[in-house]
C-alpha cells in the first residue's frame, strides 16, 4: 500500500511538473517572439540571452522528463482505459474537428489527395475517441492516418524553401510534429495491447511540452504581426488541440490506478457488510438440528 502511495504521489508530481515547465518555456518563447524578435529576417535579436536561455531549458526540460519517467514508472503497469474520460472525449472532438478542418483547407486550395484522405482518417481516429467506439482495428488504421498527416505537415514545413533551414519557429514547429507523432504512436500502441508506463508517460509529457511551446507562441504571433503567416497557422492550431488533448490523456493516466483502488477498496467493504449481515448455513443447520431433537424428544415423552 505504501508503495502504490509512492507511486500515485510521483505520477502527480510527475503531472504538476510536466504542466509548470511547459507552461513556463510557453510563456518564455512568446516574450521572445514579442521582444526579442526580428520579423524582417526571421531571427532572434543578435545577444538575446532569453532565446538561448530558452533553448537550453528545453533541452533539460526532456532529459529530465526522460529520466524521471525511468526512475518512477518502470515497475508500474496500467491497462488503457476503453472508457474515456469525459474531459478526453471532448478534447478528441476538438481534435477531430481541427483535422477536419485541414481537410477541407487542403481540398479547397488544391492540396494533395493524400493530405485531404489523411485529414479526414485522423478525423474520424478521434471521433471514435469522443463517442467512445473502440474498434482497435479502426483506430490503428485511421491513428496512422492521423500520424501520417503531422507527418506531411513536417515535410512540407522542412522543405519550405522560402523559409531558413535553421529559422527559429521553423525548427520548434518540426520538434512539434515530431512530438505529437510519438505520442500518437503510443497510443495506438496501447489500444492494441498494454501500454508502457515510461514510454507513455514520457511521450505524453514531451509531446505537451513541444506542441505547446511550437504552436500557442507563433499563433499568437501570427495574429500581432510579428510573424508572416506561411500557410502552416492552421496546423499550428492543430497542434496546440493535440497539446490540449495529450494533456487530458496523461491525466487521466495519472488518476487512473487512485480511482481504481478506490474502487477496489469500497467493493471489498461492500463485501464484508454483506457478509456480516447475512447468517451462515452451519448456524442455521445446528437450529434446524436443535428443533428437530426438542419434537423427538416431546414424542418419546407422549
Amino acid at each position: 500500500m505504501d508503495l502504490q502511495k509512492q507511486n500515485h504521489a510521483a505520477a502527480r508530481w510527475y503531472l504538476v511538473g510536466t504542466l509548470a515547465v511547459s507552461v513556463l518555456l510557453t510563456a518564455l518563447r512568446c516574450i521572445n517572439l514579442f521582444f526579442f524578435f526580428d520579423s524582417d529576417i526571421g531571427y532572434h535579436t543578435s545577444g538575446a540571452v532569453l532565446p538561448t536561455l530558452c533553448t537550453v531549458l528545453l533541452i533539460l526540460s526532456i532529459i529530465a522528463l526522460g529520466a524521471v519517467s525511468i526512475v518512477f514508472f518502470r515497475k508500474q503497469s496500467f491497462q488503457y482505459r476503453e472508457k474515456a474520460t469525459p474531459a478526453v472525449r471532448h478534447l478528441g472532438g476538438v481534435c477531430a474537428l481541427g483535422f477536419l478542418s485541414l481537410a477541407c483547407l487542403d481540398a479547397m486550395q488544391g492540396g494533395s489527395i493524400l493530405a485531404v484522405l489523411f485529414g479526414i482518417g485522423a478525423a474520424v481516429y478521434f471521433l471514435t475517441v469522443a463517442i467512445n467506439r473502440a474498434n482497435p482495428l479502426l483506430q490503428v488504421l485511421t491513428g496512422l492516418c492521423a500520424i501520417l498527416r503531422v507527418a506531411m505537415a513536417l515535410a512540407g514545413s522542412y522543405f519550405n524553401i522560402y523559409v531558413q533551414m535553421n529559422a527559429p519557429d521553423k525548427l520548434y514547429f518540426l520538434l512539434g510534429c515530431i512530438g505529437g507523432m510519438l505520442f500518437l504512436v503510443c497510443e495506438l500502441r496501447a489500444t492494441v495491447s498494454s501500454a508502457r508506463p515510461i514510454l507513455y508517460r514520457f511521450s505524453a509529457s514531451c509531446g505537451i511540452l513541444l506542441t505547446a511551446i511550437a504552436s500557442l507562441p507563433s499563433v499568437l504571433a501570427t495574429f500581432a504581426d510579428r510573424l508572416e503567416n506561411d500557410g502552416e497557422l492552421p496546423a499550428r492550431v492543430v497542434l496546440f488541440f493535440l497539446c490540449l488533448y495529450m494533456t487530458a490523456r496523461l491525466f487521466e493516466v495519472t488518476i487512473q490506478p487512485a480511482v481504481e483502488e478506490a474502487i477496489e477498496e469500497m467493493e471489498i467493504t461492500e463485501e464484508a457488510e454483506e457478509t456480516e449481515g447475512i447468517p451462515s448455513a452451519d448456524h442455521n443447520d445446528n437450529d434446524d438440528n436443535e428443533g428437530n431433537d426438542d419434537k423427538n424428544d416431546k414424542e418419546e415423552q407422549a
